[in-house]
């Protein structure tokens, strides 16, 4: 999508996104609302991995 490391990871940390960039995601996943859900994903915090 040719966005680099450091601008995904502003994306990620709530920064705005590029019109480009959410329209792209709207190609990879859908509706606005899959892309905004994919989003909120990806901005979740990181769930802490337990082995068993």
């Amino acid at each position: 999508m040719f966005v680099t490391q450091s601008g995904g990871s502003r994306y990620e940390n709530d920064r705005s996104v590029p019109k480009q960039v959410q329209a792209l995601l709207v190609i990879a996943y859908g509706t606005d609302a899959e892309a905004k859900a994919m989003f909120e994903h990806l901005r979740a915090p990181a769930k802490e991995v337990v082995e068993v």
